[in-house]
């Protein structure tokens, strides 16, 4: 992609692309593109993400393995000295544990709110439920080159089989909206039109007997424990969906994972059929799409080892367009393909919610979920 980088001064950088690429400055945005310290990088060579040395607004102080992150304010800040003299993230891996420790002031702002304790928080006085809309989406992954994934109209019966409404509703809370389709309806390029596959049994029935499985078939269904953005309630999900699919008389045996192992094996392609989600990083269709769907991406961030090659040649078309009504349309006919071959089971789109103290200020949700804190104070 990159054929050449030049310093062509001490404050600018020139980058010169192989190929044209829409979302390149999109991507420079990004965290994996930040500039860091090249003295570090000599120092501390592949050990230099547990030593950090960046341009941000705060210094790493600490960093105690699955327990916290210590950062203090850097006084030499391009934009100014942050308001707060130290951040420490701390791991507490159970929702309930987290905001019983926010209720008592132990920590200041928290994620991973259950549904069920939203009235909770809002009914709390010293508390604040921060809320917007997310870029993000939830999704089983159905493994395209193994049965009986490999047929499409199995991929579709799974669609229509899962009750994603009632899940949205009552699982999530309320606090979900049903994916119709790869994309969130909060980012440009969505498109509108799409159906997705509404709960119909007697559809999911009938296309599998179609596909020749009228008797319904066994598999291997992986799952998360703990609870992620886009899926809150963890591996109760994957317990609800498994009772939706016995009623068309597919058996989904689910097998539970350490996160690492998780990941690990869902790139390497060692499931049938997984959990999976993703967060927008920079807003751009081409993070949802073509991270997803691109043949090329198997064994990286493709979990559904889905291929066609219209797919690929239409996103390779839309990434050296700079025109965006003209990508938009790319993008459209791209979801329109995606969803008729229905390489996932296409479940949600999670609201952020983020729980915090009502002496906190200034503190700003972004769609992208990252965080920024140069501006953030603690009212006395």
């Amino acid at each position: 992609m990159i054929e050449e980088v030049t310093a062509v001064d001490e404050y600018t950088v020139k980058f010169i692309l192989e190929n044209p690429y829409a979302p390149f400055i999109k991507n420079l945005a990004m965290f994996a593109t930040m500039i860091v310290s090249p003295e570090a990088v000599k120092e501390y060579g592949e050990d230099i993400f547990k030593n950090p040395v960046g341009t941000g607004a705060f210094k790493f102080v600490e960093w105690v393995r699955d327990d916290h992150i210590t950062v203090e304010a850097n006084e030499d800040y391009w934009d100014g000295r942050p308001y707060l003299d130290e951040l420490i993230f701390t791991v507490i891996p159970n929702n309930q544990t987290r905001l019983l420790e926010l209720e008592d002031g132990n920590i200041h702002l928290m994620e991973g709110l259950n549904p069920t304790d939203i009235k909770r928080v809002r009914a709390n006085e010293e508390l604040e439920l921060l809320e917007a809309p997310g870029l993000n989406i939830g999704y089983i992954a159905l493994h395209n080159e193994k049965e009986p994934f490999d047929n499409k109209q199995v991929r579709k019966a799974m669609n229509y089989a899962v009750n994603k409404e009632e899940i949205a509703k009552y699982l999530m809370g309320g606090q979900a909206t049903v994916a119709k389709g790869p994309l969130p309806p909060t980012i440009w390029s969505y498109d509108d039109s799409l159906e997705g596959y509404p709960y119909d049994p007697d559809e999911a029935k009938r296309l599998l007997a179609e596909a020749g499985y009228e008797d319904g078939f066994e598999f291997t269904l992986r799952t998360y424990s703990a609870p992620r953005s886009y899926n809150p309630v963890g591996a109760r999900l994957a317990t609800a969906v498994q009772q939706y699919l016995s009623q068309v008389g597919i058996k989904a045996n689910i097998e539970q994972l350490e996160w690492g192992t998780y990941i690990e094996e869902g790139k390497a392609g060692k499931h049938t059929a997984a959990f999976f989600g993703w967060i927008a990083d920079n807003g751009d269709p081409d993070n949802f799409l073509n991270v997803f769907f691109n043949s090329a991406n198997r064994g990286s961030t493709n979990r559904a080892f889905y291929v066609n090659e219209k797919v690929d040649q239409l996103l390779e078309a839309a990434q050296q367009i700079t025109d965006e009504a003209k990508r938009e349309e790319i993008y459209q006919e791209v979801q329109q393909i995606i969803v008729d071959d229905a390489p996932f089971v296409f479940l949600n789109h999670m609201k952020m919610q983020i729980p915090i103290r009502k002496n906190v200020e200034n503190y700003v949700l972004y769609p992208t979920n990252n965080k920024y804190f140069h501006k953030v104070w603690l009212a006395q």
